[in-house]
Parts: structure tokens; C-alpha cells; sequence
């Protein structure tokens, strides 16, 4: 059985001024970089992190992985928010303006990447990861005497989107999903399940302690 913890990057400086992002790659804010170190300093014990290659993505992994003496982080290409087109950069005003009701229909404009080409590409880079990481343990398991000995969780940072499509893909209605939220996965024997809320919007949060939860929600 192995668990990937997906988690939401921390607010960009786009996700500050209400503007969509998409492909685009604005960074972090300050509060951003502040919160993910917070977050980080309280964070599971995890074996590895792979990230968006996003900026926003990538800044945040950095900083978790400095938090937990991780070194490199890895990027894959299909971990990237939904390619938004014509929208990359408005604001959610701008964009009603421009396309009416397409928000209200939950419409696309021609531009953008269409749903199932972002479901497959999000799927096949969940489960090739998974496949990897794996692959990598099983070999290890043949140095270590116990599988318990090895190290912990795989962390991903990503994009709401990513995340939102992975549950959706395993019959979950659309929910909200807040900066440093998400979702742990569990994939077995092939099977891939979700399990726990991440983050300081669920009941029980992963790697935060109550103190810093309250902090961080009344931002």
C-alpha cells in the first residue's frame, strides 16, 4: 500500500488579487512563503516531495523540503494547474464580463485544456508517480530488513484543479480547496482510493497542530 499526500500550494501573488492562473506562473506571496514555513515546520514525516514545475507549486516544496532536511525536489509536467487560455491573469469580474454565465454553466472558453484531456493527464501522472515510487520502495525493501524501516510518505504540491479532477475522477462532488489543503490518496494493488482531508480547512489536520490552525484560517 502506498499514501501520496496532495496538497494545494501556498497563495501566489495572483491567488492575493483574485486573478485566475492556470498555465501561468506568478510566485508566492510573502504571506505565502510565510505560511508554508509554518505549515512545514509541523508537517508529517515524509520521504520525498514532487511538485507542479508551476512556481507557485515549486516554491512551496522548497520550502517544506528545506523545513524537513529533504533536499531536491522532483517536478513532473502533469502535475501543472488546468491550462485556462483566455483567462489567465482576469479576474473572476472580468471573466463574467467577458463570458456570460459561463462560470454559472460551469463552461470552459475554446482556449483552455477541456476536461478530459486535463482528467487523463492528471490520472496517468498520479498513477506513474505512484508506479515509480513504488518500484523504488520494493527495491529498497530488498536492502532493508523491515518495510517499516523505510522512510515515510510521498508529498505532492500541486493545484486545486489537480486535485479537485483526482477526486472528482473517484466519484467526489466539487469542493473548495483552500491554499496548503488537499487530499491524501491511497493506492492498492492498483486501486486507487482517497483517504483523509489534508490541511487546516478539514476535522482533523494533517501536520498542523490546533494552535497554528486557528492562526492560519483567521488570515
Amino acid at each position: 500500500m502506498l499514501r501520496l499526500l496532495m496538497l494545494r500550494h501556498a497563495q501566489s501573488t495572483w491567488n492575493a488579487q483574485g486573478r485566475w492562473q492556470g498555465h501561468a506562473d506568478p510566485p508566492l506571496s510573502a504571506e505565502g512563503k510565510q505560511t508554508a514555513k509554518a505549515v512545514a515546520s509541523q508537517y508529517l514525516d515524509i520521504s520525498r516531495i514532487i511538485s507542479s514545475p508551476l512556481l507557485r507549486a515549486k516554491e512551496t516544496a522548497e520550502i517544506i523540503a528545506a523545513s524537513n532536511n529533504l533536499g531536491t525536489i522532483a517536478t513532473h509536467p502533469g502535475l501543472a494547474e488546468r491550462d485556462l487560455g483566455e483567462w489567465e491573469g482576469l479576474t473572476r469580474n472580468e471573466v463574467e464580463e467577458g463570458w456570460p454565465e459561463y462560470l454559472q454553466e460551469h463552461k470552459w472558453p475554446e482556449s483552455a485544456e477541456t476536461t478530459e484531456a486535463f482528467q487523463k493527464r492528471v490520472l496517468a501522472a498520479i498513477s506513474g508517480l505512484a508506479e515509480r515510487i513504488e518500484a523504488e520502495k520494493i527495491k529498497a525493501e530488498k536492502i532493508e530488513a523491515n518495510m517499516q524501516d523505510l522512510p515515510g510518505e510521498a508529498l505532492i504540491v500541486a493545484h486545486a484543479g489537480v486535485i479537485i479532477t483526482l477526486e472528482q475522477s473517484l466519484g467526489e462532488a466539487w469542493r473548495k480547496i483552500g491554499n496548503l489543503c488537499g487530499r491524501a490518496v491511497i493506492l492498492n494493488s492498483g486501486e486507487m482510493t482517497l483517504g483523509e482531508k489534508l490541511g487546516f480547512e478539514s476535522e482533523t489536520p494533517a501536520g498542523l497542530t490546533a494552535e497554528l490552525a486557528t492562526e492560519l484560517t483567521a488570515k
